[in-house]
């Protein structure tokens, strides 16, 4: 009886999500968003055979218009590898001070590697991507997080391509959400764009064939 009551009570947690990730979720980030942003900034595509390298914290914000982030171990929330990973430990004195690399792997996936101040990988993530409107591809993170009765979801889609200046553009929407074990509770959705200054020292902007440090 017990393991029948456990069974009923798992398959009610797995539909909530089910039903939660199926409301909240969005096909793709906004098409008509991506426009303006491509047109602002001159956005063109990741090419797909070369491995880039790109400045963990973000040089602009579009929330805070033309003033540049505080670039400080305590002001990390906007970090490229959070989009990314989301499981870092923030509390690292130096993550603000990272390279990310990006490199598109075939048709389907995006390799990201986190870069210490030596150019030691320190972490990896492969995400799937798909195609947006051009030059943008995209990658999704969800997040769940389960408590006694009330749980949250969040989605998150990332969009990426280069600039005129050749720094990534990382566009994202959010939404976000919680349930009452079945019944799902929208909370908030949300738009903006982050700036990623690219890294072109020797050694660390190569060519596919070459190892990322």
């Amino acid at each position: 009886m017990n393991i029948m009551k456990c069974t009923r009570q798992f398959g009610i947690i797995m539909l909530s999500c089910i039903i939660s990730a199926t409301i909240f979720s969005c096909g793709s980030i906004s098409p008509k968003y991506l426009h303006n942003v491509s047109i602002d900034a001159g956005a063109e595509r990741i090419n797909e055979e070369q491995t880039y390298v790109f400045e963990n914290f973000p040089s602009s914000v579009s929330n805070l218009g033309k003033q540049p982030p505080q670039k400080t171990a305590e002001n990390v929330s906007d970090c490229l590898w959070n989009f990314i990973d989301g499981k870092r430990d923030k509390n690292d004195s130096l993550f603000y001070r990272y390279n990310v690399s990006v490199e598109l792997k075939g048709k389907r996936k995006v390799l990201f590697k986190l870069l210490d101040e030596s150019g030691s990988v320190i972490g990896k993530k492969t995400k799937k991507r798909k195609s947006e409107i051009a030059p943008f591809v995209s990658i999704t993170h969800t997040d769940f997080k389960f408590y006694f009765l009330l749980n949250t979801l969040l989605i998150q889609t990332s969009a990426l391509a280069l600039d005129k200046n050749k720094d990534l553009i990382l566009s994202y929407e959010y939404k976000g959400g919680g349930f009452i074990v079945l019944f799902p509770i929208p909370v908030g959705t949300g738009l903006d764009t982050h700036i990623y200054k690219r890294v072109n020292q020797t050694g660390n902007d190569m060519r596919k064939n070459k190892q990322t440090p």
